[in-house]
């Protein structure tokens, strides 16, 4: 047994004013006159006998009081084997809250985060104001780094609030040991969570002792929009659309007919009822067309409580006026390419020789087109280097006679495979890559007998082996007829015969048609039309006016943060870190306030996922030496961290065994006589 406070034992020497006084009561004489004595002799004997017992007694009984009050005070515990630091060593307890949205479920009285908070003022007072702290939320902030006192860590769990951020029990441990293997003494790390089953995956170290306090919440039902896409990527006004939305159920009930609602710049345009079974997913749709040119706002939303932060799913668009196309000619202009394109009303189609390209004027093209060019001259070569740097397409017709120098000069600059010879002969194309981009949305489901283009006249290329070549058609020789290269930002297509239908049907073919289509609006639909906090690392934003110098800012009526960013000619990226903590619409303005462009953030789904486990299943998945799970609805709950610290505390039985003698004393006092 050991004391809390063994100065308190002193005390123990007062023990001897009770028995000085008992020792002089009883020799204290009192005469009694009485007419006959002999008759009260007898009598005499024994009642002396008695009062002597009585008063030794009660002497026992105060003694026995004063001793277990003295050690009341010093607070007598019994060491357990694992706890308590050894003397002279200090002491360093981590503890981790998790302020993930999921702790906004409600527990029997109050929701969980709030219980959170009270499991750590319960765990910081069962420890002396000797003892050092650290305070970890899923925020990692660097002051969670620094050692902190009992009065520090009480006055910062007021400024914790529920954040997006989503970690790992692994990360969080990796977190805490950071800063405890860089202190000597005994370390002890305390989790506070409600152990989602999709974040609880932890390795623990042998060299700390872990203590689990799992909160349970009382119903776990969310419903929640798990995400949202466009079946037409690329927007054009008075064009019909629909917009694809998955639903989740993460309760134990089937959810019938929730009003799933959509709104375009804060108008409402659609609405829809979804019926989703317990623990599943539902996709559905929703039509709607747009009447307005420029940046669009779109909300799909959902009413579902306790939890409501992935209610609503954002995202943002850019109806485009007309998708431009450049021709660049070395002859006669292409017939086929007026065919696709001039009798389209969203395609523009401008055709230049190739000696009168505009280097300056390439940016406000969404595709350029090499059309049956004999020769590619240095300067074109230059021009389409910047444009692809810019994020620009470039789709390569060579000539029937092209000149292979000039070609693999223009190839070598951009990583794409050089030319190996000039191929004459029947072949076809055997292979269509499915997994291509520029093939999705294009079939429902691609026939097995999908006849494609023959080919009579084509060039075959050199393999590199760092090539990020993607063959998007080959042919039966292996030999690839188009390919795709990505070049800094932009794009490079290469064909492998003439844009004539005298040397392939290609032209001709109905596989033609969707894939230029396709080409042209691939950098409008390569922005990405919403971004997940805690999963995106970073915004990408197109603004033509870009310059190195140029600061950017994010922005919406309530508040505006500086973010660490990164040029790269007209493309701007923005970095994503744990200061976005709040969803919805934001601009991304330079510094002279020139809107750049609109941007939608939107909370991590991975906490929808409510599915917890238990104590029972914790006690199953953690059972090493060094873990042990904490019930969280034990009343005094620094009560049992005070066992841990210091082992089995026994004040409150000496009060209880200071009580029993007191009342002693009065029984022997009242009837014994």
């Amino acid at each position: 047994m050991a004391f809390v406070y063994p100065y308190f034992l002193a005390a123990l020497g007062l023990l001897a004013i009770p028995i000085i006084i008992h020792l002089f009561n009883f020799r204290r004489y009192k005469t009694v006159y009485f007419t006959n004595v002999r008759f009260l002799k007898n009598v005499n004997d024994e009642t002396t006998n008695r009062s002597k017992l009585k008063h030794l007694l009660v002497l026992a009984s105060r003694l026995l009081a004063f001793i277990f009050l003295v050690l009341a005070f010093a607070q007598p515990y019994i060491p357990v084997a694992d706890a308590g630091a050894k003397k002279g060593e200090a002491k360093i307890i981590s503890i981790y809250l998790d302020n993930s949205f999921s702790m906004n479920a409600a527990s029997e009285e109050e929701p969980l985060f709030q219980l959170g908070k009270k499991k750590v003022q319960d765990i910081v007072n069962a420890y002396s104001e000797d003892t050092k702290f650290q305070l970890v939320t899923n925020d990692f902030e660097p002051r969670q780094q620094r050692l902190a006192s009992k009065d520090d860590i009480k006055s910062r769990l007021d400024e914790i609030e529920l954040t997006p951020v989503v970690k790992q029990l692994n990360e969080v441990s990796a977190f805490q040991k950071n800063l405890l293997q860089q202190y000597e003494g005994q370390k002890l790390i305390y989790w506070i969570s409600d152990f989602q089953k999709n974040i609880t995956d932890a390795v623990f170290d042998s060299t700390y002792q872990y203590y689990c306090i799992p909160l349970q919440a009382v119903k776990q039902q969310n419903l929640f929009i798990d995400s949202c896409w466009l079946e037409k990527p690329v927007l054009f006004v008075n064009e019909p659309n629909r917009l694809f939305f998955k639903i989740g159920n993460a309760g134990n009930e089937d959810v019938q007919n929730v009003r799933v609602t959509m709104s375009i710049n804060d108008q409402i345009k659609a609405l829809a009822d979804a019926t989703v079974p317990a623990k599943s997913f539902v996709v559905d749709t929703m039509s709607f067309s747009i009447q307005e040119y420029g940046w669009l706002k779109m909300k799909v939303f959902i009413n579902d409580f306790p939890v409501t932060f992935d209610d609503q799913y954002y995202l943002t668009f850019k109806t485009n006026e007309l998708i431009k196309v450049l021709a660049v000619n070395q002859q006669q202009e292409s017939n086929f390419l007026k065919a696709l394109f001039l009798e389209q009303p969203n395609y523009a189609l401008d055709n230049v020789n190739s000696t009168a390209l505009d280097a300056n004027k390439l940016n406000q093209y969404n595709l350029v087109i090499l059309n049956n060019l004999n020769t590619i001259e240095a300067s074109v070569a230059a021009a389409l280097e910047n444009y692809m740097k810019n994020g620009g397409t470039v789709l390569v017709f060579p000539g029937a006679t092209a000149d292979v120098t000039s070609y693999d000069k223009f190839f070598s600059i951009t990583g794409a495979n050089e030319i190996s010879e000039r191929s004459e002969g029947q072949n076809e194309v055997s292979y269509l890559n499915e997994n291509s981009e520029l093939f999705s949305d294009v079939f429902e489901k691609i026939p097995q007998n999908l006849s494609l283009p023959k080919v009579k006249l084509y060039y075959t290329f050199l393999k590199k082996t760092r090539s990020n070549e993607q063959v998007i058609l080959g042919m039966k020789n292996n030999a690839s007829f188009l390919s795709q290269y990505n070049f800094s930002g932009g794009k490079l297509l290469v064909c492998a015969s003439p844009l004539n239908k005298d040397y392939s049907d290609f032209p001709v073919h109905a596989i033609f048609v969707p894939l230029l289509y396709k080409m042209a609006v691939s950098t409008s639909a390569k922005l990405k039309t919403s971004y997940i906090l805690g999963k995106d690392n970073q915004i990408e934003i197109v603004d033509e006016n870009a310059s190195a110098e140029a600061i950017y800012k994010i922005r919406n009526a309530t508040t505006e943060w500086i973010p660490g960013q990164r040029n790269l000619s007209n493309r701007v990226f923005l970095n994503l870190d744990n200061q976005f903590k709040q969803a919805g619409f934001f601009e991304a303005v330079n510094e002279k306030k020139q809107r750049s462009e609109w941007v939608a953030l939107n909370f991590n789904r991975q906490e929808s996922q409510l599915e917890t486990f238990s104590k029972e299943e914790l006690e199953e998945k953690f059972s090493f030496d060094n873990v042990k799970i904490l019930d969280a609805l034990n009343t005094n709950f620094t009560e049992v961290v005070q066992q841990i610290d210091r082992g089995i505390a026994l004040w409150k039985v000496c009060i209880i065994l200071a009580l029993i003698s007191l009342a002693a004393e009065v029984l022997l006092l009242r009837f014994l006589a």
